[in-house]
């Protein structure tokens, strides 16, 4: 396991986020072991440890603890319930993390075209 800093260990949730929050949720278990390394790089949320000590058979509950721990670190997005609203704001979203740093302008286009 490669050693991080508490910046990258958010960053690297961070991009998982970009993905997650448009319904492409992945495997679980990358969401634990990327919770895993912030937790090992001295980020701290309530739901982070939740998260990280799943064990194989819980991993059912990764989705949502994820969701609990990137709105405890401040960057989660909840859309509104129209498709049409929640498609618009899910693409500002994206350009302001673009805009923000957070997000690659190249995936982030990709998100934006794809969405």
């Amino acid at each position: 396991m490669t050693t991080r800093t508490a910046a990258e260990a958010v960053q690297e949730l961070r991009e998982i986020a970009h993905w997650w929050t448009d319904g492409q949720r992945g495997d679980p278990d990358r969401l634990i072991q990327a919770a895993l390394r912030a937790l090992i790089a001295g980020v701290e949320t309530p739901s982070l440890p939740l998260l990280a000590g799943l064990l194989r058979s819980e991993q059912a509950q990764a989705s949502e603890l994820f969701g609990q721990v990137v709105d405890e670190l401040g960057f989660g997005f909840h859309p509104p319930e129209d498709y049409w609203e929640g498609r618009l704001a899910l693409a500002r979203w994206w350009a302001a993390e673009i805009v923000g740093g957070w997000l690659a302008p190249l995936d982030g286009a990709e998100l934006i075209v794809e969405g």
